[in-house]
């Protein structure tokens, strides 16, 4: 049986007061459904087992639940009659005295557990790796800052992310509002995947399919709220901020936000009748592109020259990690050592700033001619058609993000 701690991880290393958590919650939902909680708890150990093999003993420390499960917000959806969860698993891998090759090879590894386990459970996995002895460095990014609020041990010592900093919500960098952005803007193109195929949507699909239009609509929230520094991670504070703000298009984007925001803890496809499934993707990714744009603007200072500009090396997306000799390892790990000449300028940045740069073009008619922009960013040939570039985005994505 997994022993889930509850923790609060870190100290205060700003000058500032930082906030404190609430207690700890009970558990892993906003709704708190029983059955749902015994599903997820099941999850939660199936994962657990399937992970401890792919990873040397020497190296292991921990497991930690982070995300909204790990917050005790996280979200459900109906499936066959009964509630499943709706969001992302969100796990941290905690492992110590590893070299770069080795942590390269774990992260290939729980890439393909992920995908295992995603199409097995039904629910989105993701791993993020860390090292033990890096936690007292560790950057200030929305992750650590979530983990520092609330997280869960799942397994190895309850106290495994002491050492990691606090870091003030509002000291957090432009660039983890892009990065969560991103995350989103996933989910959005796997709706726009799913419309392009003929066959209207089963009562299951409809329910995914909601699901990723709110988080789209709720991660433009957190990235209006971090504008003006007032970001935070629990969903009704998050609420109460917005109602607070006077921005341009509040008003359009609040009807939207208050709808998914009713809709985190217990989604009901039904309240989506309205309008087609099409239309209400059409303004997901309006308010999605609003909401990266302004974004960037002020990480930048300046408004990006349309999207076709911005989907270029420069100006860099703020996705930095590790310096120029790791990006260009990645690379060719991700590409084989010929793109660096093929195209120097994306060889030099981290790969998820391709990433970044090609999703508000993809995120467009599928039918569109594809910018040549995006098959470069991709390290596809000119001439790649939008669904060639999907794919590799998809391909991408759990490798680099």
């Amino acid at each position: 049986m997994i022993a889930g701690h509850n923790a609060d991880a870190g100290q205060n290393h700003e000058h500032e007061k930082i906030e404190r958590p609430p207690d700890s919650a009970s558990g892993y939902t906003l709704a708190g459904v029983a059955a749902a909680e015994a599903r997820i708890a099941a999850d939660l150990e199936l994962v657990a087992a399937r992970l401890r093999p792919l990873v040397d003993p020497a190296h292991w420390r921990a497991l930690i639940l982070g995300g909204r499960y790990g917050l005790g917000e996280g979200g459900l959806r109906r499936r066959d009659g009964d509630w499943v969860p709706s969001d992302d698993y969100l796990f941290v891998v905690l492992v110590g005295a590893t070299d770069p090759g080795q942590r390269h090879a774990l992260r290939g590894r729980l890439a393909q557990l992920a995908a295992a386990l995603a199409s097995e459970l039904g629910v989105g996995v993701a791993f993020a790796v860390r090292r033990v002895e890096h936690l007292p460095r560790a950057a200030c990014s929305w992750l650590h800052a979530e983990l520092g609020w609330r997280h869960r041990v799942l397994s190895g010592p309850p106290d495994a992310l002491a050492a990691l900093p606090r870091c003030a919500w509002s000291r957090l960098p432009l660039a983890e509002s892009a990065r969560r952005l991103l995350a989103c803007g996933h989910g959005l193109l796997l709706n726009q995947e799913r419309l392009a195929q003929p066959a209207p949507l089963d009562d299951t699909e409809r329910g995914a399919f909601f699901h990723r239009v709110c988080a789209a609509v709720l991660a433009g929230g957190e990235a209006r709220l971090a504008l003006v520094g007032q970001a935070h991670p629990l969903r009704r504070v998050q609420l109460e901020r917005l109602n607070a703000l006077d921005l341009p298009h509040q008003a359009k984007f609040m009807e939207l936000y208050r709808l998914a925001h009713a809709q985190a803890a217990r989604l009901d496809p039904r309240a989506f009748a309205a309008l087609p499934p099409r239309d209400w993707q059409a303004r997901a990714v309006w308010l999605w592109r609003d909401a990266l744009q302004r974004s960037e603007a002020q990480r930048l200072g300046q408004t990006p020259r349309g999207w076709e500009a911005y989907c270029r090396p420069f100006p860099g997306k703020g996705q930095q990690g590790g310096g120029l000799m790791r990006h260009l390892l990645l690379t060719a790990q991700l590409f084989g050592a010929r793109e660096w000449v093929r195209h120097p300028g994306w060889s030099l940045r981290h790969p998820r700033e391709r990433l970044l740069g090609a999703l508000p073009l993809l995120l467009g008619d599928s039918h569109e001619l594809l910018d040549p922009a995006v098959a470069a960013a991709l390290a596809l040939p000119r001439g790649a058609d939008w669904r060639a570039a999907s794919a590799a985005f998809l391909a991408l994505w759990p490798r680099v993000a």
